[in-house]
């Protein structure tokens, strides 16, 4: 074997290893997190899913930032459920809203938190609920409201948040977890 051969073929044999060691594990929790954070801040605009989803707490990490421009390249094509996902974009974490103290509140007073989506449905009506997402950051309006439908008189969980959020997410029934 020539040593030019040779040294081609070292070279294209460590440019795979190095490629491989960088890709970013797609089934990964992070990715999937950094996935859902990214398109949530696609669906809310602004300026990109890293100042969103990270803004100036820390620098991401290669897996993130490879979610994160997942995220942006499936937003623009309208693809939501990519890249691994198995479709899990959901990202709430809880509601909350300021109690104040009525009866409909259980006299109450201060910031209650939620924690399922079928109880920020309960209890949606006559109060102003924001919603929380995995990041602590608030969730927009847009996908909130694709969580929630009107039915008759009542508030209650959309088909989507049935098929993209988890049971502890959308909790057992309006009372409990």
């Amino acid at each position: 074997m020539s040593k030019t051969l040779l040294r081609t073929l070292v070279v294209a044999v460590l440019g795979m290893a190095m490629a491989t060691a960088h890709a970013a594990n797609t089934s990964s929790k992070e990715y999937k997190e950094a996935y859902a954070c990214g398109l949530e801040a696609m669906k809310a605009g602004g300026s990109g899913a890293v100042s969103y989803c990270v803004g100036n707490s820390y620098d991401p990490s290669p897996t993130q930032m490879k979610a994160y421009a997942a995220a942006e390249r499936d937003a623009k094509q309208g693809s939501s459920a990519a890249a691994g996902t198995s479709g899990s974009t959901c990202t709430f974490a809880y509601g909350l809203y300021e109690a104040d103290g009525s009866r409909a509140d259980g006299f109450a007073e201060g910031p209650t938190k939620i924690p399922t989506l079928r109880n920020v449905a309960h209890m949606a009506s006559g109060r102003t609920i924001t919603l929380y997402g995995t990041n602590n950051k608030p969730i927009s309006v847009a996908l909130a409201n694709s969580w929630f439908t009107q039915k008759g008189a009542d508030i209650v969980v959309s088909s989507v948040a049935l098929k993209t959020c988890s049971k502890k997410q959308l909790g057992k029934n309006a009372y409990g977890a």
